[in-house]
């Protein structure tokens, strides 16, 4: 009889064992290139009912998370959204690793762990538009950022040839804007012939303190509220 109980407690192990899925990182590939949010993603089954997953990047901890259905849970996959530009992570090789660890009797131990080297490229292979551009002043030092101050204001006013040489009018109304301006530099490569050519990110902001601009975009005739999600 012990033998039947015991020969029953293996089989239970091994179908517990085989139904659980490897951990192991599915995405992203080894060697792929990743841009911007990477989806780390992990088989659901290979994280037990206790055990949370540590995601690491470039020796760094960034977060631990515990799976969550209707948060991190996406079909049969765990996933952690690790965001390179958010995070500041430099263009070049990104080593992920996940962690696994779970309750064993009173303390969180690790109890497996996965890992994945890709390279991260946000910036560095960005080419400029064959024949589109225009010329800019500015150093082109890659990751640079220039924020501006703006106060723009469009008056219309009727005029008569002899109030144009006053200088002076009936003006009919007048609109202002008032926003921030972000120049960023994503890259600079080497021209031939001398100089050098970049991709440059330009960006209105909101103002200080607030979470709408009123912005006149391209096309458009008049002003219109944009918030910061825009």
């Amino acid at each position: 009889m012990n033998r039947f109980f015991l020969g029953l407690a293996l089989l239970a192990t091994a179908a517990s064992s085989f139904a659980q899925g490897a951990f192991t990182i599915r995405r992203p590939l080894e060697g792929s290139i990743v841009r911007e949010v990477v989806e780390v993603r992990i088989p659901r089954s290979s994280i037990p009912a206790t055990g949370f997953v540590g995601i690491w990047a470039n020796g760094r901890l960034y977060e631990a998370v515990a799976p969550i259905a209707g948060i991190n849970i996406q079909g049969n996959d765990f996933v952690y959204k690790l965001d390179t530009k958010a995070n500041n992570i430099q263009d070049g090789p990104l080593k992920i690793e996940a962690v696994l660890y779970a309750d064993v009797g009173s303390a969180n131990r690790v109890i497996n762990r996965t890992a994945v080297q890709v390279r991260v490229d946000n910036r560095t292979s960005i080419k400029p538009p064959s024949g589109s551009g225009f010329t800019l002043r500015y150093d082109l030092t890659p990751g640079r950022e220039m924020t501006y101050q703006v106060n723009f204001r469009q008056t219309v006013a009727l005029l008569t040839q002899a109030d144009q040489a006053l200088g002076r009018g009936n003006e009919l109304g007048s609109e202002s804007e008032q926003f921030r301006y972000r120049i960023t530099n994503m890259n600079s490569f080497a021209r031939p012939g001398g100089g050098r050519e970049g991709v440059v990110l330009m960006q209105p902001l909101t103002p200080k303190g607030k979470d709408h601009a009123f912005l006149t975009i391209s096309g458009a005739t008049s002003a219109a509220k944009y918030f910061d999600y825009n």
